[in-house]
């Protein structure tokens, strides 16, 4: 099926997913494609196409919006929804008359007003049969049958055809003097003629940048691959456009505790801390720190046909239904920019506190956690690049830190702004600052008590927060999520070539301005 790209139609949106599942199986399918254009692609588009009569019998055609009466105050804004409803109608059914009178190539146009169904919104299938059978991207969607003859049993010679089931990527392919290859300057190929060629080709075919080489070589065992969000271009997976709704609706209760951050800045280490305040100095020990105070946006990590998400834990597969089911007062965790935060954070004013770290032993402990959580396979010098590149997921750094710097100042008494390097070198003043900001005054004793508790060393032989927290990985037995949580530790693990970057890079973003604080 072929459609246009508005929200209605548009294969990426849930609701549309949901319809076509709905439909899929009803009909009892082997496969169902949804395609849409490009934006600005509207003239190829054979559905607007086929609509432009339509448009043209609408020129200069005013449709009654007030027939029954006005149903708007002086504002323009609704005061009778019935009304409003009677209006919209009998305005439906003119424009229904004036479209029932016209011909579409030679066919006559049978236009029909039909009344919106609130309620007729499908139920999503589960995570796992949905990784099984459904791709989406941003311009297709592609729902096919399993080769699980238990749970779907083909009709049709499809798979002779798709051996993989799911349509090849589009290529541009040139000829050589020796072979066919992937080539910007070659020419798309027919689908059949891509079928019968069988390209083995990846994402990272597609890109001339090299730190785009880079991500999509090593970084697509866990995702399909990356966007660019808003005016500041924030690298996001593509499991974004998935979740992006229920990240702006995201609902907050006003004695929410949020901890955020640059990844690797230290936030874990913080959610200890504010976990261990906000409870009454309670360690402990048996229920996981990710548990107890997960990630708001942890879902779009993954996405669903790269992994088998039943072995995840719940925080991991709905990380938004668990937080919004958290009790309160909930404690959440997330590395979103100040700019993509949940809308209600600006109304219900939870309290929120922001870690910042030295961007250059950012670099040197996100390997880890890149091996350990995303399968990352290239090495640190690669990670350094990317960072430089601004390819690193919630990129860019500097974005990152400085508007909810700028936040902090501006409301002092809901965001707390700390650094790494003070919560490392004066962990008692800052355990009393926290304390303080979260209206939950300390006595010495207590800050004694967690200054004991959250020393590296008593974190790295915290179960709960190190080995246990990650077991759903199957790593190796000697892997640790927690590291040295050193200051200037790539000194020692970066290469002289990656610290070279890494100092041209933070003259030219940082020192000199406001943010300089943050190499010092």
């Amino acid at each position: 099926m072929t459609v246009d790209g508005g929200p209605d139609e548009n294969p990426r949106y849930q609701k549309v997913i949901g319809f076509a599942i709905q439909h899929f199986k009803r009909h009892d399918l082997d496969a169902l494609f949804i395609a849409t254009n490009a934006p600005g692609r509207s003239a190829y588009n054979r559905v607007e196409r086929r609509m432009a009569p339509l448009s043209r019998e609408l020129a200069g055609l005013i449709l009654p919006h007030d027939h029954f009466g006005s149903h708007l105050d002086e504002r323009g804004i609704t005061i009778d929804e019935q009304l409003e409803r009677y209006n919209f109608e009998f305005a439906g059914n003119v424009l229904a008359e004036v479209w029932s009178s016209m011909e579409i190539d030679g066919y006559n146009v049978t236009a029909k007003y039909v009344e919106a169904d609130e309620q007729d919104v499908p139920e999503f299938p589960d995570i796992k049969w949905y990784s099984e059978h459904v791709r989406e991207s941003q311009y297709l969607l592609q729902i096919v049958k399993c080769k699980n003859t238990e749970c779907c049993r083909p009709r049709s010679g499809l798979f002779r055809l798709l051996d993989n089931r799911f349509l090849p990527p589009p290529a541009k392919v040139k000829q050589t003097v020796d072979d066919l290859v992937l080539d910007e300057g070659g020419q798309f190929l027919d689908l059949p003629v891509n079928l019968a060629l069988r390209l083995s080709t990846t994402l990272k075919d597609f890109f001339d940048d090299p730190a785009d080489q880079i991500l999509y070589k090593h970084y697509l065992k866990v995702r399909n691959g990356y966007l660019l969000v808003g005016p500041n271009k924030i690298l996001l997976p593509t499991g974004y456009e998935t979740y992006a709704d229920r990240i702006k609706n995201f609902q907050i209760q006003p004695d929410d505790v949020w901890i955020t951050g640059y990844q690797k800045s230290g936030t874990n280490w913080l959610q200890e801390l504010v976990w261990c305040i906000g409870n009454n100095l309670h360690f402990e020990k048996t229920i996981t720190l990710f548990q107890r105070f997960p990630t708001l946006e942890a879902s779009m990590y993954f996405d669903t046909n790269k992994m088998d998400l039943s072995q995840l834990p719940q925080h991991l597969i709905d990380s938004f239904a668990y937080c919004d089911h958290l009790k309160s007062p909930r404690f959440i965790k997330t590395h979103l920019p100040y700019c993509l935060l949940p809308d209600e954070i600006h109304t219900k004013k939870p309290k929120m506190i922001y870690i910042a770290r030295n961007p250059r032993d950012i670099c040197a402990s996100y390997f880890n956690n890149a091996k350990l959580f995303e399968f990352f396979s290239g090495d640190l010098n690669d990670i350094v690049k990317l960072f430089v590149n601004d390819k690193l997921m919630f990129a860019p750094y500097v974005k990152h830190v400085e508007e909810f710097w700028n936040a902090s100042k501006l409301e002092p008494d809901r965001i707390l702004f700390l650094r790494y390097e003070n919560l490392k070198l004066h962990t008692r003043d800052v355990i009393k600052q926290v304390g303080e900001f979260m209206e939950k005054p300390l006595t010495e004793e207590n800050i004694d008590r967690l200054e004991k508790h959250i020393d590296f060393e008593e974190m790295k032989n915290n179960l709960a927060v190190n080995r246990r927290a990650i077991k759903f990985l199957n790593v190796h037995p000697d892997s640790h999520f927690i590291r040295k949580g050193a200051i200037n530790s790539y000194k020692n693990e970066l290469s002289d070539e990656s610290i070279k970057m890494l100092d041209e890079w933070v003259e030219k973003n940082i020192v000199g301005t406001e943010l300089e604080f943050l190499i010092q």
